[in-house]
C-alpha cells in the first residue's frame, strides 16, 4: 500500500471484484487462472492511469493566505521518486501568499506562518505537515506537505507524534546514518528535494556495477580557480547501457552525448563512452556500468529508494535566444575598445538588424505558404503535425479558419516574447549541455562543440572525421572551429559572465555531439571555463554559445570574471541539537521567504545599468550583480544577499526604462540599445483579439450571443452527415468541457493555445512554465487518441464511406460551434481524400494586403459607430470636473484651456473601456506652476482618466 492511498483501494475494489468474476464465469478450457489475474491487472492499471500518461501524477494543490484557504483544480505533473514511491494522494503543494494571491513580503506577515508551518495545516479535512521543498519551490514559496493519516500518526496520541513520524519518514528518503551530517538546513532539504524531481525511470543498478572516483582539481597555484573543480557533477556512463535507456526507456532512435540522471543519492550528469574509456576502469582494470563523482554523491538514500537510475534529461541542440541580460552586457561594453580587425564593433547596429530580419520573416507566415508551414512544423502536438504533413498539399492553411488561429498565436508568442524579454533569435548561437573533456586532449581556454541542429544523432562509437567532411554541405551536422567564441550562463548579471573561449576540433572527440566540452586535466589549466560563466557547474547546466562575428566581442574587452567560489565560502554550519526538526526547519523555510530578492535584485539591476553610463560595468552594478548570486544560491547557502542602498536611492530617483513596462512606477524612455529594440519591436505588437471578430474568414451574420459563424469547407460537408449531427454534439460537449478544464487550470485562453502548448499568459500559480507546456501537450495528445476510441468504437464495422459521413459532422459541428476547432482534427484524416475533389482556393481568396487589412478594420468601425459619438462625448465631458479639482490643488490656476486631450479618445479609436488620457501644458518659464508637477525639464505632465472613475458616475 506504498504505491497508493487506502481510501484508493476502497474505491477501486468493487471494480476490481466485478473484473475478475466476470472473467472467471468464463470457459475454464479457455481461461486460465494466471490469463484472468494478468487480464483483471491490465483493467486496474488502466483504470490507474490513462494510456500514454503512465508517468504523470494528480497532485492537490491549495493557497493559505493570512484569513484564507483557496483550493485549486489537481494538476497532473510528471513522476518523481517521491510519486512513484508512495503515490501522489497522500501529498498537497501548498502555495503561501497574501490576500491578493501575490508573493508574501514583510517580515510581520511572514512570521504570523511560523507556527502554521511548523504544526498542522488542515485541508478538506486533513491534517497535513511540512514535508520538504526544493529550491526552486522556495523561491515561489512553495512548500510539499503529506497527510498525517498515511504517516500513521493519526492515533490515540493525536498530533503530538506528528513530528516523530515525519522525521522517520524524511529518513526513509535520507539515510540519516550513512549521511554525512549537513552542514546547514539549506543542504539538508536540497538533499530531501533531489526524491522530488521530475525524472523517467529506466533500469535497475546494482551499486556493485559502478565506481565513485575523486573529481578532477585545478593544481595551478598562480591561478585563481586554483582547488576548484573541473568535474563537478560529472560522471560517465558506458554505451551498452546507455543504448538501452534510449531505445527501451527514453523511446529515441539515436543515444545522446549525456544524460542528466538521478540514482539512489547521486545528482548530476553522466557522460556516454565506450566500454574501453579509462574513466570506467577501477582499480583493478575492471570496467564498471556507471562512473559517478565525488561531488555526485549528495546523501546516501533510505529504504524509499529502489536503486532505479533515473533520467532527468538528456543533451540536445537548442535554438539560442537573447535577453535582457546578455544585451545589457554586450551594450556596456567602452566605446574606445570597441574597434575589432580594423573595423569599429557595433552590436547595436547587429542587434537591430536581427530584430528586423526576425519581424519580416514572422510577418510573412501570413503571406507565403512555405512560411507559414514553416511556423507550424515543430511546433504541434504530435496529431495535429500529422494531419498537418498528410493535408498540406491540398488545404490552404493560409486561410483556412484553424490554421489562421495558430499562425496567429505562434506570431504572437514571438512578438510577446521580442517585447516583453528582447528574445531575439540568434541562428549562429545554440543553448547546449556542458561536459568534461572525456578523453583529456583539451589545452586551456579551449572549448569542443559539434553541433546537428535536427537532434537526430547523438554519441557515436566510431570516429566520423570522413562522414562530417562529406555531409558539410547538406547536413546540419558541423564542428565550430574559431578563435573567438563567447559563451555565458543564465543568470548574467556581471560583465566577467561573459566569456571568451576558443573552438577547436580534435579528432578524439568527434564521438559527442550536441554537448560543449571543457578541459578537465590537472595539470596546465588555469580556467575554470563553467565556474566563471555565473558560477557554473556540470550537473545539468546549459551554456549558451555564440559565433556570430558581429555580436562576439573583441578579447581584449573581456572582463576578470568574478570569484564565485569565494562568495559562497562564508557557508556556515549549523549547530543546532535539533537541526531537523518541523519548528527549526519552519524558521528557516520563513527566512527565506523574507529573504526573497531575486526577482527584485534583477529588476533593479536592469534599471540600474540603463540608468549608469557604464551599464553594466558601473561599480554599483557590479556590486548588485554579485548581491543576485547570493539570492540565486541562497535556498541552498543560507547566506543573504545585501544590496547596496545607493542603488534603491539611485532607481528611486531616476525610476525605470520604458522597456520594463514598470506601469506603477515612473517610467522614461531609454536611450541605450534596449529602449530602441523594445519601442521597435512593441510597434508590431498587434492583438489579435478582434481579429477573430472581423476577420474575412468569418460570416458577417452573428449569432444572437455575438459567437462568430465561420464560413465552411464544401468539401468536408458530406451529404448524409445529417443523421450523425446529434451524436456528435455529444461529443463535442464532452470534449470541450475537457479543453476547458485544461484551459482553467492553466489560464489558457483558446483552443490554439491548447495545440500549441503554450500560453500567452500563464495561471499566476503556474511557476514552471516547461512544465506545464509539456503536460499541455501531453493531455491535447491523450485527449486526441481517447476520443478517436470514442469515434472508432462508436462506428466500429461501417464502411469508410459512412465513416467519412460521421467525421464530416465532426467537422460542422465543431466550426459551428466555434471554441474548440481541434475537435474536427480528431478524425480529419478521414476526409484528407475530399480535399482532392475540390481547388486549393475553396475560401473566399483575399488577394492583396490593403483588402487583407482593411475589410476587418471596416466591419469592425460599422460595429461600433452606433456608441462611438457616445462614448467620445462622456468621456470629453469630464474635462471640466477635473480643471475643478486641479483649481482647489497646487495647480490652482490651471484652467480647462490647459487640459489637452490626445490618444485613442481624440482620434476616434476608443471603446467603452478606453482611458482619456489628458496632457497639462505647464508654463514653467513664467513660474506660474508648481515644479514639483514636472519631471526635471519637462514641459508637459501626462495624466490618465481610467474609464472606471465614468462607470461610478464620479
Amino acid at each position: 500500500q506504498d504505491c497508493l492511498e487506502v481510501k484508493y483501494w476502497a474505491k477501486i475494489k468493487d471494480i476490481f471484484n466485478e473484473s475478475y468474476n466476470s472473467i472467471r464465469q468464463l470457459e475454464s478450457s479457455v481461461w486460465r487462472e494466471a490469463d484472468i489475474q494478468k487480464i483483471a491487472t491490465q483493467r486496474i492499471n488502466a483504470l490507474a492511469r490513462p494510456q500514454g500518461m503512465h508517468n504523470w501524477f494528480k497532485v492537490y494543490r491549495a493557497i493559505e493566505t493570512p484569513t484564507r484557504k483557496i483550493y485549486l483544480p489537481p494538476i497532473e505533473m510528471k513522476g518523481s521518486r517521491l510519486y512513484r514511491k508512495f503515490g501522489s494522494e497522500r501529498f498537497v503543494s501548498v502555495s503561501f501568499c497574501d490576500e491578493q494571491q501575490q508573493k508574501l513580503h514583510g517580515k510581520e506577515v511572514i512570521e504570523a506562518y511560523e507556527e502554521r508551518i511548523g504544526n498542522c495545516l488542515r485541508f478538506a479535512g486533513r491534517d497535513t505537515v511540512f514535508l520538504g521543498s526544493s529550491s526552486s519551490q522556495l523561491r515561489e514559496q512553495q512548500l510539499l506537505f503529506i497527510d498525517l493519516e498515511s504517516l500513521g500518526s493519526f492515533n490515540n496520541a493525536g498530533r503530538s507524534c506528528a513530528s516523530s513520524h515525519i522525521e522517520k519518514f524524511r529518513n526513509r528518503i535520507v539515510d540519516p546514518v550513512k549521511t554525512p551530517k549537513p552542514k546547514s538546513l539549506a543542504q539538508y532539504l536540497s538533499r530531501l528535494a533531489l526524491f522530488c524531481t521530475t525524472d523517467i525511470p529506466t533500469v535497475f543498478l546494482d551499486e556493485k556495477d559502478t565506481i565513485c572516483k575523486p573529481d578532477v582539481i585545478i593544481k595551478n597555484l598562480s591561478s585563481k580557480m586554483n582547488g576548484t573543480l573541473l568535474t563537478d557533477g560529472a560522471g560517465a556512463i558506458v554505451y551498452e547501457l546507455a543504448k538501452k535507456i534510449s531505445h527501451n526507456f527514453l523511446k529515441l532512435p539515436f543515444v545522446p552525448s549525456a544524460f542528466q540522471i538521478r540514482w539512489q543519492g547521486v545528482k548530476g550528469v553522466v557522460t556516454v563512452v565506450d566500454s574501453k574509456n579509462r574513466l570506467l576502469q577501477d582499480r583493478n582494470g575492471i570496467q564498471q556500468k556507471l562512473m559517478v563523482r565525488e561531488s555526485m554523491r549528495k546523501c546516501f538514500t533510505g529504504d524509499a529508494d529502489n536503486g532505479i537510475l533515473c533520467v532527468v534529461s538528456h543533451s540536445k541542440f537548442l535554438p539560442m535566444y537573447l535577453n535582457h541580460e546578455i544585451i545589457t552586457l554586450i551594450d556596456s561594453i567602452p566605446s574606445d575598445k570597441k574597434e575589432k580587425l580594423g573595423k569599429v564593433y557595433c552590436p547595436q547596429a547587429a542587434l537591430e538588424k536581427r530584430l528586423i530580419d526576425t519581424l519580416k520573416s514572422e510577418a510573412e507566415i501570413f503571406q507565403k505558404f512555405e512560411s507559414a508551414l514553416n511556423a507550424l512544423s515543430g511546433n504541434l502536438i504530435q496529431p495535429v503535425q500529422t494531419i498537418l504533413d498528410l493535408s498540406k498539399a491540398h488545404l490552404n492553411i493560409l486561410e483556412e479558419p484553424f490554421w489562421v488561429s495558430l499562425l496567429q498565436m505562434q506570431y504572437n508568442f514571438l512578438i510577446k516574447g521580442l517585447v516583453d524579454k528582447m528574445r531575439i533569435p540568434i541562428e549562429k548561437g545554440c543553448l547546449i549541455l556542458g561536459i568534461p573533456d572525456p578523453c583529456g586532449v583539451l589545452q586551456d581556454g579551449e572549448v569542443f562543440l559539434q553541433m546537428q541542429k535536427d537532434n537526430t544523432i547523438g554519441f557515436d562509437t566510431e570516429n566520423r572525421p570522413q562522414k562530417l567532411e562529406k555531409d558539410k554541405g547538406s547536413s546540419t551536422t558541423f564542428i565550430l572551429k574559431q578563435n573567438n567564441v563567447a559563451m555565458w550562463r543564465n543568470p548574467c548579471l556581471h560583465p566577467g559572465d561573459l566569456r571568451m573561449v576558443k573552438a577547436v576540433d580534435y579528432v578524439q572527440l568527434h564521438n559527442w555531439t550536441n554537448v560543449v566540452i571543457f578541459p578537465c586535466k590537472e595539470q596546465g589549466i588555469k580556467r575554470n571555463l563553467s565556474l566563471e560563466c555565473s558560477g557554473g557547474d556540470l550537473d545539468g547546466d546549459q551554456f549558451y554559445v555564440i559565433w556570430d562575428s558581429d555580436l562576439v566581442p573583441p578579447r581584449r574587452t573581456e572582463v576578470e570574471a568574478l570569484q564565485y567560489q569565494a562568495l559562497n565560502s562564508s557557508l556556515k554550519s549549523d549547530s543546532t541539537p535539533e537541526l531537523f526538526n518541523s519548528s527549526v526547519l519552519s524558521r528557516f523555510v520563513l527566512d527565506v521567504f523574507s529573504n526573497d530578492f531575486l526577482g527584485r535584485i534583477a529588476h533593479m539591476h536592469l534599471a540600474l545599468s540603463d540608468i549608469q553610463e557604464d551599464g553594466a560595468r558601473d561599480k554599483l552594478a557590479c556590486k548588485l550583480a554579485e548581491a543576485q548570486s547570493l539570492a540565486v544560491d541562497f535556498p541552498k547557502t543560507g547566506i543573504p544577499p545585501k544590496v547596496p542602498k545607493e542603488c534603491f536611492d539611485i532607481v528611486r530617483s531616476e525610476g525605470y526604462p520604458d522597456f520594463m513596462d514598470k506601469r506603477e512606477q515612473y517610467s522614461y524612455l531609454s536611450k541605450k540599445c534596449l529602449g530602441h529594440l523594445y519601442r521597435f519591436a512593441a510597434s508590431f505588437d498587434f492583438s489579435f483579439k478582434n481579429v477573430s471578430q472581423y476577420s474575412v474568414l468569418n460570416s458577417k451574420v452573428k449569432d444572437p450571443n455575438r459567437q462568430r459563424v465561420l464560413h465552411l469547407d464544401v468539401r468536408f460537408l458530406l451529404p448524409g452527415r445529417e443523421q450523425y449531427v446529434s451524436e456528435t454534439t455529444v461529443f463535442h460537449k464532452q470534449y470541450a468541457g475537457i479543453v476547458r478544464s485544461l484551459m482553467i487550470t492553466y489560464g489558457l485562453k483558446s483552443d490554439a493555445e491548447c495545440i500549441l502548448g503554450r500560453a500567452l499568459s500563464w495561471h499566476q500559480m503556474i511557476h514552471d512554465y516547461g512544465r506545464a507546456s509539456k503536460y499541455v501537450s501531453s493531455k491535447m495528445e491523450v485527449l486526441f487518441r481517447k476520443f478517436r476510441g470514442l469515434f472508432e468504437q462508436k462506428y466500429e464495422g461501417m464502411d469508410l464511406e459512412e465513416k467519412q459521413k460521421a467525421a464530416s459532422a465532426w467537422y460542422e459541428v465543431a466550426y459551428q460551434k466555434g471554441n474548440t476547432l481541434s475537435f474536427a482534427l480528431i478524425v480529419f484524416d478521414l476526409l484528407i481524400d475530399k480535399l482532392k475533389d475540390g481547388p486549393l482556393d475553396t475560401f473566399k481568396q483575399v488577394r492583396t494586403c490593403e483588402e487583407r487589412v482593411g475589410r476587418p478594420i471596416m466591419e469592425y468601425l460599422k460595429d461600433i459607430a452606433p456608441n462611438l459619438k457616445f462614448w467620445m462625448n462622456s468621456k470629453l465631458s469630464s474635462i471640466d470636473s477635473i480643471a475643478e479639482v486641479f483649481e482647489s490643488s497646487e495647480l490652482n490656476q490651471c484652467s480647462k484651456k490647459l487640459l489637452k486631450p490626445f490618444g485613442s479618445v481624440v482620434q476616434g479609436l476608443c471603446t467603452a473601456e478606453s482611458d482619456l488620457d489628458l496632457m497639462i501644458d505647464l508654463d514653467l518659464e513664467n513660474g506660474k506652476h508648481s515644479d514639483a508637477f514636472a519631471k526635471k525639464n519637462g514641459m508637459y505632465l501626462s495624466i490618465r482618466i481610467h474609464s472606471k472613475i465614468y462607470k461610478a458616475g464620479t
